[in-house]
């Protein structure tokens, strides 16, 4: 009996489909090989990519003094000269545990943001990053688990629940958050909501919010 094999043509060879390579941004891997996207490793299969599915931390930065890239890669300008939110996970009534609000600083010399202020609630903990440097205005009863770490020219606070703010001293902030608070969280001016599709706010507003 005559075995018959499924064959796909690969450029102008017909291979069987297990020979053929997976594609990532144009370039081709043969089978077997892996890449990493995001926190996932993936591994060419016949002409598939089978990954692994890990929740990835997620990040928001602000690029310079008018950039920010959200925590669901949407980029926008805002250029509020005013005290506003930067992520938080409080959600509508719901209680959170943190809320990260920035202030622009202007130049003496010249009308242009030099810096960003933050100012940190944390599990009932206060941080304030100003001056060049991070410093604890107000510690929680509880005792929130906070540290302050200097790295070269950045500062970093890091929190036992997968918060962490990295600070140049100056107009560049990357917040990263672990996969648990996904749902309930806003970057800036735009968030996602429990149904991941991205919501915006008044853009023509300036936020001033305080914790409760």
């Amino acid at each position: 009996m005559q075995h018959i094999y499924l064959q796909v043509k690969l450029e102008d060879e017909c291979v069987r489909p297990e020979t053929c390579p997976c594609y990532h941004h144009g370039k081709a891997y043969e089978p077997g090989k892996k890449i990493v996207v995001d926190c996932n490793t993936c591994v060419c299969k016949a002409r598939k990519w089978s990954c692994t599915d890990i929740q990835c931390p997620r990040s928001c930065l602000t690029l310079g003094a008018t950039n920010f890239l959200t925590f669901d890669g949407s980029h926008y300008t805002f250029g509020g000269g005013c005290r506003y939110v930067l992520a938080q996970d409080f959600c509508g009534t719901a209680s959170g545990t943190f809320r990260i609000v920035m202030e622009s600083v202007y130049c003496e010399s010249h009308m242009a943001h030099c810096t960003k202020n933050l100012y940190v609630y944390y599990r009932g903990t206060e941080v304030e990053f100003t001056n060049g440097r991070p410093q604890i205005r107000k510690k929680s009863v509880s005792g929130a688990d906070i540290n302050l770490i200097s790295s070269g020219s950045y500062y970093i606070m890091a929190t036992s629940g997968g918060l962490s703010i990295l600070w140049d001293k100056g107009t560049r902030v990357v917040v990263k958050l672990s996969p648990h608070y996904r749902v309930s969280l806003f970057c800036l001016l735009s968030y996602l909501n429990h149904n991941n599709h991205t919501c915006l706010l008044n853009l023509n507003e300036c936020m001033i919010m305080t914790p409760s």
